[in-house]
């Protein structure tokens, strides 16, 4: 937050290389592959190296099908292509049973269920 108030964020976006400035949303991409990959069972711990291929379930097979088809959407620029295949494979894998249904469409996020610890620091302490 100071960083952004006193300008250094902006300075270091202006001063960087467009190397470092394209590289940084490409590393994300990735990352956020990675993890998209893992969740799904496609790729997973490896004994030698620290990635190896998963086995290839119906899953895996279903998010190759939805990434090939938001890519073929966007080869033909329709606008909406990310929303189109998501809401689509979404569909397929509720129909399928590959995914659960939610319980509900909206709710209020608990952190104390995935963070239990949360509730417990005492704020008292800084002011």
């Amino acid at each position: 937050m100071v960083l952004a108030a006193s300008g250094v964020c902006s300075q270091i976006q202006t001063r960087a290389p467009p190397s470092v400035k394209k590289g940084i949303p490409v590393g994300l991409g990735l990352f956020q592959a990675l993890v998209g990959f893992e969740s799904v069972g496609v790729i997973v711990r490896g004994d030698p190296t620290l990635l190896s291929f998963g086995q290839l379930n119906a899953t895996s097979i279903l998010t190759f099908v939805g990434l090939i088809a938001i890519g073929v959407m966007l080869c033909f620029e329709i606008k909406a292509a990310m929303l189109i295949g998501i809401a689509g494979i979404t569909a397929v894998a509720w129909t399928a049973g590959l995914a659960p249904l939610p319980d509900a469409v909206f709710s209020a996020p608990s952190l104390s269920v995935r963070y239990p610890t949360f509730y417990l620091f005492f704020f008292n302490i800084f002011f």
